[in-house]
């Protein structure tokens, strides 16, 4: 058959297929390093449980745990994809993951100096992090040292990185607020609040709600006293939805009876 424009290109393979994982997850072992893009790139598609539990029975972890930590961004950022493809598919594939060593060198990848190598990393952290029985993933991350480098990012002068490392913060905050807290996070969170991008203030906002929702009054009283209530209460008249969601998120957390809702209200403009 041919198209319009000269003879039809052929489909590629599907990346799904046993025959062709084994070979992708070859070409990640290889020596080359365009081979071991051009394999990340073929990886870097969505994937399902299934699928990704087949390319972590093929032996995908190892090579890809090199690849984090190859000196070279595009090598990196490739790697970081198809780590977070493997960990979005649900909570098996981020035990594997976890389990496979990975978390340290994502989180030295925290510490780059390339901004697209640190988003990336904080974004599949993030991920890792997001399920609420990932406990043990959260504490794998935390024992890295993971908390004082994503509160570092916070203040980066990038919003993509500066979104990523709230993200992961927020994810981080599930039974796991006094370490945020404890890292100094609350005083670049509030600041985020006030920023121009609103993915940052909604990530922001989100993060101070996880921290407020930890059941511990200690942790709202710190965020309370840090000055939170005034910029969240004017980030309910945000144009975005997002951001007034979370906005609303965040003020809803505080406000428990052991809070003191009442009086916390009352230092709204």
């Amino acid at each position: 058959r041919e198209s319009r424009g000269g003879p039809m290109a052929l489909a590629p393979p599907e990346t799904g297929s046993d025959e062709v994982l084994t070979r992708l997850v070859a070409q990640l072992s290889s020596a080359n390093r365009d081979e071991q893009r051009s394999a990340c790139t073929a990886l870097d598609t969505d994937m399902d449980a299934e699928r990704a539990q087949a390319l972590v029975d093929a032996g995908a972890l190892r090579p890809l745990q090199a690849l984090l930590q190859a000196g070279e961004q595009a090598a990196e950022e490739a790697a970081c994809a198809v780590v977070g493809r493997i960990s979005s598919s649900g909570s098996p594939a981020c035990d594997h993951v976890v389990n496979g060593g990975c978390v340290p060198p994502l989180v030295k990848l925290l510490r780059s100096t390339l901004r697209g190598v640190q988003e990336r990393a904080a974004n599949v952290l993030a991920t890792l992090c997001e399920d609420e029985n990932g406990d043990a993933r959260r504490d794998a991350v935390v024992d890295a040292g993971g908390v004082p480098c994503l509160v570092k990012l916070l203040d980066s002068e990038h919003g993509g990185v500066q979104q990523a490392a709230a993200g992961a913060l927020a994810m981080l905050s599930v039974d796991l607020a006094a370490n945020v807290i404890d890292a100094g996070g609350l005083p670049p969170l509030i600041k985020l609040l006030g920023a121009g991008c609103c993915g940052v203030q909604e990530a922001a906002s989100r993060a101070l709600a996880k921290i407020c929702a930890d059941c511990c009054v200690d942790c709202v009283e710190d965020v309370v006293s840090a000055g939170a209530l005034p910029p969240l209460i004017r980030l309910l008249e945000a144009r975005h939805p997002g951001v007034q969601a979370a906005a609303l998120a965040a003020l809803i957390a505080m406000c428990t009876d052991a809070c003191k809702e009442a009086s916390y209200l009352g230092q709204g403009p």
